[in-house]
């Protein structure tokens, strides 16, 4: 009689610890996919997707356009398990702000993929050290060539708050110690180096790394 109460306790000990553990990892992959993305983050491709590539990203940094077709492939190629957060830090002042809140309205008008590609691809077109009147009228011309409605897009500019939204960004940025763009993070893993290849693999180790939690659940 003894052993059997003795042996039931432990059965149930061992299930407790067992349950404990897969809530654990359950825990901590959803914690990692959800790493310094915010509420108000613009998220392209799956989103629900288990991988999570954030991108503290400046649509006037020219480093950030040179990467971002590599990112794109990575999404493309990855459509169930991967997607793409963006995380805003305007290094290059007023042509930055005017790219980001271009870019907010487009995601209002759900043209954000059309506008944000446009952007990426004719960069070269609009960015310069000092933002003139013809650079930032460059902007709005290639996104309304993507798709934009550029009345409702500069009523919606008006009214949202852009600077509280950047002030917010800062927050995370500051505690990071995010100074550059682009600074990439994975499941909350930090890229050493803005480099195609290590990106790939950091995000095919994590996506391994995804698939093994899960099947272990």
């Amino acid at each position: 009689m003894i052993m059997g109460i003795s042996n039931r306790l432990l059965n149930t000990a061992f299930l407790t610890v067992m349950l404990f553990s897969f809530t654990a990892q359950a825990v901590t992959s959803e914690t990692g996919r959800n790493s310094y993305v915010s509420e108000n983050s613009i998220i392209l491709g799956n989103k629900e997707a288990p991988v999570t590539i954030v991108e503290f990203f400046d649509p006037a940094c020219e480093g950030c356009a040179n990467m971002f077709p590599y990112v794109k492939n990575i999404l493309k190629d990855n459509s169930e398990e991967v997607r793409l957060v963006l995380r805003y830090i305007p290094l290059h002042n007023v042509i930055s702000k005017e790219a980001i809140g271009i870019i907010e309205a487009s995601r209002e008008q759900n043209k954000v993929n059309d506008v944000l590609d446009s952007l990426m691809r004719e960069q070269s077109t609009w960015t310069t050290p000092q933002a003139t009147e013809k650079e930032i009228a460059r902007v709005w011309e290639i996104a309304a060539a993507a798709g934009l409605n550029i009345e409702q897009a500069k009523g919606f500019i008006k009214k949202a708050n852009i600077d509280q939204l950047l002030s917010e960004e800062a927050i995370i940025q500051n505690r990071l110690s995010v100074t550059g763009t682009p600074t990439f993070f994975v499941n909350g893993t930090r890229l050493k180096n803005n480099d195609p290849m290590e990106l790939q693999q950091l995000v095919n180790d994590t996506i391994a790394d995804s698939k093994k939690n899960k099947s272990e659940l």
